[in-house]
């Protein structure tokens, strides 16, 4: 009898516990974890467009209309909001805030140097008029004890080296956009351009285009055989992103030393409708292979 009751109380005890740890785990009576749950528990061979996904508890709040998240080879996990870039560990204790304004993407090479897009504000002519301007920060000890370091600001148009005997063109280049980075083996920067200006007879490179960076930030080449006019599968017209093959984390048998890219692009249809269509790149010779909205590039650095 005795044994019975101490089954019993055990096991009302073990309810007890269990009923109780939604103080710790956070409850699942909630419409968006619901949702969550919902979504994860579809198949990922199901097609039809669905997306699953695992959910990860807690939720790390705080943030001001996040729009990208970079876990970098030091290990930490890098989210850019509204107020710029966010620094915080793998348990998400924020470790430090770095307000930048504009801030828009964020990436890090091996040398664990961070590099986040955003916007500058510059006098280009000295006549006291300032010009909001396309940039990407170069930082160093990002997640270090110390306060990290500007090593360099990469601005357009200045950056560009075909852009060395043109005219600042004023609102033009106010209006160009920096839409993605992303960095290779060796620490070269890739960064997306798109703006107005897209001739393919002047001097200057076009505004659509992907620029490639030394590790010194020194702009080598930028992608040339991609059209910058018109919206289709070798086109660099409204380009919206750009990955490498190089991603954290770094290990003994290496990580790929790929220079192929992939960017995604944005246009308008019949009717207005957004397209959107994703290419991969690769730099060697000129032949072209398409596969439903996926275009395989191969071409020339200049």
């Amino acid at each position: 009898m005795i044994r019975k009751n101490a089954f019993i109380w055990t096991a009302i005890g073990v309810a007890l516990v269990l009923s109780s740890c939604d103080f710790l785990f956070g409850s699942r009576e909630d419409d968006v974890v619901n949702e969550i749950f919902e979504e994860g528990a579809i198949p990922p061979d199901l097609g039809n467009g669905q997306v699953g996904y695992v959910p990860i508890l807690p939720f790390w709040e705080g943030f001001s209309n996040p729009v990208d998240v970079f876990v970098g080879y030091d290990e930490m996990v890098y989210v850019i909001d509204d107020v710029g870039l966010h620094v915080l560990d793998q348990a998400g204790v924020l470790h430090r805030t770095i307000e930048i304004p504009g801030a828009t993407d964020v990436t890090q090479d091996r040398r664990l140097h961070t590099y986040v897009v955003g916007r500058v504000n510059i006098d280009v002519g000295n006549d006291g008029t300032i010009e909001n301007l396309a940039a990407v920060y170069h930082f160093s000890g990002t997640a270090a004890a110390g306060e990290p370091q500007i090593l360099d600001t990469i601005i357009h148009p200045f950056a560009d080296a075909s852009r060395a005997i043109t005219a600042f063109r004023g609102e033009e280049d106010e209006q160009v956009e920096f839409t993605g980075i992303t960095t290779l083996a060796d620490n070269t920067l890739y960064v997306s351009r798109k703006g107005p200006r897209n001739s393919t007879q002047a001097i200057a490179r076009p505004d659509n285009a992907v620029l490639f960076f030394d590790e010194d930030g020194e702009n080598v080449a930028f992608a040339n055989d991609l059209s910058p006019l018109g919206s289709n599968l070798r086109s660099t017209w409204d380009i919206t992103g750009i990955t490498g093959f190089a991603a954290p984390p770094q290990s003994l048998a290496g990580i790929s030393d790929s220079r192929d890219f992939i960017a995604t692009l944005e246009g308008v249809g019949g009717g207005g409708a957004t397209l959107k269509t994703t290419f991969k790149k690769i730099l060697t010779n000129n032949t072209t292979k398409t596969n439903s909205n996926e275009c395989t590039i191969r071409t020339n650095w200049q």
